[in-house]
């Protein structure tokens, strides 16, 4: 449960630094009217937002916020530049290792980072892994769906206690 947690506390306060840079961004870009990049930088904010949801969800352990921690930590493994697009993500610590057409094979970041750009020009093939990002993805997928709270056999919640306590009452008081 604490590694889930660790999780949460990771996407909510990178989604929290990505939103302020994504915005202040989305400004700038707009000031230079580049339409590409404004775009960009609203995917990023929205991925950040996402991010922030998603950590809450998982930090009260529900099962929506297990499956889209998955999802939202997957998006920042992958690094990679194919053709002309180039695409990174990533909330609040990021350690790559990468192949191909790239001046650091090995490179990190503290803080979160937003990169989708379409390029006037290839700049190369470059592929790499968020070695940050994959290791909790590796934990969301083997002990993740363990660390969930289940449902208790034979406990009652939610909807079918309330049936269950009106089908109790005699039919006379119903009435």
């Amino acid at each position: 449960m604490y590694g889930a947690r660790i999780i949460a506390f990771f996407l909510v306060a990178g989604g929290l630094l990505g939103i302020l840079g994504s915005v202040q961004m989305v400004f700038h870009f707009a000031q230079q009217h580049e339409s590409l990049r404004v775009i960009s930088a609203i995917i990023g904010t929205a991925l950040f937002a996402w991010g922030i949801l998603t950590g809450v969800a998982l930090w009260r352990a529900t099962p929506r916020g297990f499956k889209w921690a998955k999802i939202m930590v997957a998006l920042q493994v992958p690094v990679f530049c194919v053709a002309r697009c180039t695409y990174e993500f990533s909330t609040l610590f990021s350690f790559r290792v990468m192949i191909g057409n790239t001046t650091h094979y090995i490179g990190g970041n503290i803080g979160s980072s937003s990169n989708l750009y379409w390029s006037p020009q290839s700049p190369g093939f470059m592929f790499g892994i968020n070695l940050v990002a994959a290791a909790p993805l590796l934990y969301l997928i083997t002990r993740g769906s363990q660390s969930r709270p289940t449902e208790v056999p034979g406990r009652c919640t939610g909807r079918r206690v309330h049936n269950e306590q009106m089908a109790m009452q005699e039919p006379a008081a119903r009435t």
